[in-house]
């Protein structure tokens, strides 16, 4: 996902200031016969892939919908939105997802950009830091499909892993999440931000 030179560079100055996001997962409900045909078949990379809302609540205010895609692995997500969970989360680092994240993960919902490494391993590198669940920005417009490779025969992923695309949306929240770390620097201060999404 690219953003601008400016965004980047402030998302790296202000990186270390933590920013609480709350997100809670309901399963929108999709065709009967979502395909796996993209990926293998594998005992734990045959879920599914079911389309979410993702809803963003600030300070108690509803705000836009996002659309997103469930992986072909990890856990289930409710069928119903009043089953649903909400849960603080926070940008990995790097934002990739690649590696083991610098960013504290464990009981939050790590999120992470599409890139640079498959969709497998930012879904161990969340769970293995402790992430309830794990969130792909896509570096494009579609909702694609998140499978396992050939290789992953012993997979034991048990967070959820959700895909939205790079929209006009997708861009929003993040920039939303960068000007409230930018913020809280300016002002020398740790505000928790209290944006909630709804998947």
């Amino acid at each position: 996902m690219s953003f601008p030179p400016g965004i980047r560079r402030r998302f790296v100055v202000s990186f270390p200031l933590l920013l609480l996001v709350t997100l809670s997962f309901a399963v929108v409900a999709t065709a009967d016969g979502a395909s796996q045909d993209d990926g293998p078949e594998l005992p734990a990379c045959n879920n599914p892939f079911k389309l979410v809302k993702v809803k963003i609540w600030v300070d108690g205010v509803e705000g836009e919908d996002l659309s997103g895609i469930t992986a072909s692995f990890g856990a289930s997500l409710p069928e119903e939105a009043n089953k649903s969970s909400k849960l603080p989360a926070v940008f990995s680092n790097p934002l990739n997802g690649c590696s083991n994240s610098s960013s504290k993960l464990t009981g939050y919902v790590a999120l992470s950009i599409r890139g640079d490494c498959d969709f497998v391993t930012k879904a161990k590198v969340a769970q293995s830091g402790g992430a309830s669940a794990l969130l792909v920005i896509n570096d494009n417009e579609e909702l694609y499909k998140m499978v396992c490779s050939e290789n992953d025969t012993s997979l034991n992923i048990s967070i959820p892993v959700v895909m939205i695309p790079k929209s006009a949306d997708a861009n929003e929240l993040f920039s939303r999440l960068l000007e409230t770390r930018i913020s809280c620097s300016e002002n020398g201060m740790m505000m928790l931000d209290r944006m909630h999404l709804s998947l």
